[in-house]
């Protein structure tokens, strides 16, 4: 494994779990603001609220998870871009189809854990 696929792997990963943990931090909060809501009126135990929450946060991970690569991948590349470092792998004879196959395999590390995360069947509401 060279050294350019190492760091776009690392960078796509990383910036694949900062923004998916961006995104669930602000839908969590969201959804722990109406159910604390629900909590204040007496519609819900206090405990219970915490526990929804932790409840929900697989199926939310799952979900956010998918857009938090693709936005990752459109960072890694974008920042790749503006530093003329997609010009130089270009270059030297790097391939947007080596490219893709770089950028694939985080992509399916996540496939893998947002397969894992997702629930066998759906939540019944």
């Amino acid at each position: 494994m060279s050294i350019i696929t190492r760091y776009i792997n690392r960078e796509v990963l990383v910036s694949a779990l900062a923004v998916s943990m961006v995104l669930l931090l602000i839908i969590s909060s969201s959804r722990f603001a109406h159910y604390l809501s629900k909590a204040v009126t007496g519609e819900l135990d206090a405990q219970a609220v915490v526990e929804i929450i932790i409840n929900l946060l697989p199926a939310y991970l799952s979900t956010l998870l998918p857009l938090g690569g693709f936005l990752a991948v459109l960072l890694t590349l974008g920042r790749l871009s503006v530093d003329n470092e997609l010009t130089v792998l270009f270059a030297n004879g790097v391939s947007q189809a080596q490219l893709v196959k770089v950028v694939l395999v985080p992509l399916s590390i996540l496939a893998l854990l947002v397969a894992f995360l997702r629930p066998q069947k759906p939540p019944a509401t």
